[in-house]
């Protein structure tokens, strides 16, 4: 849309702000739907339903944990979220077993004892099944909190963090973010902000190791698994651009998707970009987004256009004028959630996640490059999306959205999409962009 509009609607400025979070789609949405809440919008909390866990997925957690046990130094982490997908489902765990037998000609719980030991061990053994009582039911008054958070503290203050304490504390909350808030409010309060004075986000971090800090940060900021939402009508679902496979499930990037809002109206031509298998309640895409403008004058010179505070959710946004050095901001329509998924158009089931996207151009700043004498004028969008399952990235997909002017009312749009594929964590030069702009989800590998 054209920023430069005279006397803008309350939706004309809602959609120019939800524009650079990547969806003007969004807003009209939420306005149609009533659930407007000016740039933070959130949704209703809603119940899970989970699905029995498929051939696949079982077959998946099972090399997931081969892996984290097929290597120097075991990755206990790994184990225990991969157990925590079983909901100690005594259906389930047996069909892990018999994958992992099937797979890797060994018994599973006699591997996880050759390789873990003490806590550590226990907790396992309780996840899967075997024995234990270290994790407890979900808290249900002040005083199950002041226990959980006295058991948080005796586990970090003393020589050597006891850390399957802290996990088996943090489990029973269900990553519900109430509870959680509840729980460091009450650490906090009770222990004068914890070892760090800064509250138990902050002595995790400061008294775990990276990976055992991850997963606790996760079990403590994490969003909760997902729910099933359908917030548009799909139409043509376009071309693949990009198709790939991670264990236990399959990635796609189209181009040229049309879609149709509850509200009725309808976005042609956008991109889609899914994740299907049956982890999709603790699957979710985060989506970056960068852009740069290129003038074209009549002597045929070319530059990139400068220009800073384009409105976001998240602040404002600069264009990139050396695309060797991106400047990244992430594109969430909400405040303090990055996934694409928290207030973005999606649609997501019990087994699949697939986010929808059609920006539109900068018709003001286009416009105004003509108004300087420009003949052409090419904006190309670049997004990058990471694919994370529990916390860590496992999936990198890319879109590129490119409109080439050659008169302010004449363009040609065009969508490509691609890899680079599977990964094994976010790019660091990415990573910092996350925890800058949201810095609980530090934890994401």
């Amino acid at each position: 849309m054209n920023r430069s509009a005279p006397v803008p609607t309350v939706v004309d400025r809602f959609v120019s702000m939800q524009r650079r979070a990547g969806n003007v789609a969004v807003a009209e949405s939420m306005l149609a739907t009533g659930d407007f809440l000016g740039p933070l919008v959130q949704r209703a909390p809603v119940t899970v339903q989970r699905v029995a866990l498929s051939g696949d997925d079982i077959s998946a957690l099972a090399e997931r944990m081969h892996r984290a046990m097929d290597r120097w130094g075991t990755d206990e982490e790994a184990i225990f979220v991969s157990l925590q997908e079983l909901d100690k489902d005594a259906a389930a765990i047996a069909k892990l077993k018999a994958a992992y037998r099937t797979a890797h000609a060994a018994d599973l719980e006699s591997a996880i004892r050759s390789e873990m030991s003490g806590t550590e061990l226990a907790l396992a053994l309780e996840l899967l099944g075997v024995s234990g009582s270290a994790v407890k039911a979900a808290p249900a008054s002040d005083a199950d909190y002041k226990a959980a958070a006295r058991t948080l503290h005796g586990a970090m203050d003393r020589l050597g963090t006891d850390e399957e304490a802290v996990y088996s504390a943090l489990i029973p909350m269900g990553r519900d973010q109430m509870r959680t808030a509840k729980l460091s409010s009450t650490y906090d309060t009770e222990y004068s902000g914890g070892l760090t004075g800064r509250g138990l986000a902050a002595d995790i971090a400061d008294e775990m190791s990276s990976d055992e800090a991850a997963y606790a940060l996760y079990l403590l900021h994490a969003p909760a698994p997902r729910a099933p939402t359908a917030e548009v009508v799909p139409g043509s679902p376009g071309t693949e651009e990009h198709a790939g496979t991670i264990p236990g499930g399959k990635v796609s990037v189209r181009s040229g998707a049309d879609f149709t809002l509850p509200s009725g109206a309808a976005y042609p031509g956008g991109f889609t970009v899914g994740y299907e298998g049956a982890l999709a309640p603790d699957t979710g895409w985060i989506q970056f987004l960068w852009s740069e403008v290129v003038a074209t004058q009549a002597d045929g010179s070319s530059a990139f256009v400068s220009q800073g505070g384009i409105p976001t959710t998240k602040g404002t946004m600069s264009l990139t004028t050396d695309p060797s050095s991106p400047i990244r901001t992430i594109d969430s329509a909400s405040a303090d959630d990055p996934f694409y998924e928290s207030a973005g158009v999606d649609i997501r089931t019990p087994t699949s996640t697939v986010i929808y996207d059609r920006p539109s151009e900068f018709g003001s700043i286009v416009s105004a490059q003509f108004d300087g004498g420009a003949t052409k004028v090419v904006e190309r969008d670049h997004f990058d999306q990471f694919l994370v399952q529990d916390y860590n990235t496992v999936y990198h997909t890319t879109v590129v959205v490119e409109w080439a002017y050659t008169s302010k009312t004449s363009s040609t749009r065009t969508t490509k999409g691609g890899g680079p594929g599977k990964v094994s964590g976010m790019p660091a030069h990415f990573k910092s962009v996350l925890i800058s702009l949201y810095p609980k989800f530090a934890y994401v590998q």
